[in-house]
């Protein structure tokens, strides 16, 4: 039965990955009838993003309410997708671009240390590679590959346009040490705080009506280098984008990795309060939830 469920998810997500990659025009039509078939033949898709927002609606929440925000969720990952299959360059993207607390990033680059952004899987987080790529000439974004080829296809071709340099984590204590030189050289690295990939450390915090692991990367990175740590969020407005730059996280001897951990979990947990449709997670955030059989 569990292989049976997950088929039909693969079936649904290399499907969407397929057409954004050969057809992308064909997505807005079909993107009704798509989801559809997706939230109804998927038990998994369902049982994960429903879990997710029992805990960011809360205890109190209606089966409703949270089967709205699951649906929500599954709609604005197809449409994150659909993206990647589109031809945009940075300065395309820019144009439709606000960003509040732009000073926060200007004063953590004066110190010419390097600067560590901090994203999460939400809104259209690639948003955030191309307003660095404006200001910046070598970014290097900290990624695992994803097991769907397809995907990983489509994602590395969007970076490629613009401009970014990969990190695969999958290539082990290399790629920390490159980006050790690159922070050397007051170059910048983003990295994606609210999963802890497999083997990698990880910190639980308290995360809305739950606990996350937070990883310790971001954390450890920073205080080997002395680079400051800058969270950045991407949520979508309408026709728009807005770009969050929060004040840099301080980091040194008399603070540890897990007192940044929390305060890292923190801010994304203010941000999926705030934009909870936006977070695209489609697997089991909460580690209550990843306790119990799905």
């Amino acid at each position: 039965m569990k292989r049976a469920r997950d088929l039909a998810a693969d079936f649904w997500l290399l499907s969407l990955f397929w057409c954004a990659t050969a057809f992308p025009w064909v997505l807005k039509p079909l993107k009704r009838l798509a989801l559809a078939i997706a939230w109804r033949s998927s038990r998994h898709l369902r049982c994960v993003t429903l879990a997710n927002a029992a805990r960011i609606l809360g205890p109190d929440s209606t089966p409703a309410q949270r089967s709205r925000l699951g649906r929500a969720v599954v709609n604005n990952f197809f449409e994150h997708v659909k993206e990647f299959g589109i031809h945009r360059d940075a300065a395309n993207i820019l144009n439709s671009v606000d960003v509040s607390g732009a000073e926060h990033f200007e004063s953590a680059r004066a110190h010419a240390r390097g600067a560590i952004i901090v994203t999460a899987h939400l809104g259209p987080f690639e948003t955030a590679v191309a307003s660095l790529r404006s200001r910046e000439r070598h970014v290097h974004v900290v990624f695992r590959r994803d097991r769907y080829e397809l995907f990983e296809r489509l994602r590395s071709r969007q970076r490629r346009r613009l401009g970014v340099i990969e990190a695969p984590i999958d290539d082990g204590i290399a790629m920390w040490i490159g980006l050790r030189d690159a922070l050397a050289r007051n170059e910048v690295v983003l990295l994606q705080a609210d999963r802890t990939p497999a083997g990698e450390r990880g910190v639980a915090v308290p995360f809305l009506h739950g606990r996350v692991r937070i990883p310790t990367g971001p954390a450890r990175l920073a205080r080997l280098t002395g680079a400051p740590i800058v969270p950045v969020f991407a949520a979508r407005a309408a026709d728009r984008v807005r770009l969050f730059v929060e004040p840099p996280i301080p980091v040194g001897p008399e603070v540890s990795d897990g007192d940044i951990c929390v305060q890292l979990g923190s801010l994304i947990a203010k941000y999926v309060a705030r934009y909870p449709d936006q977070w695209l997670v489609l697997e089991k955030a909460w580690i209550e939830d990843q306790e119990t059989r799905s």
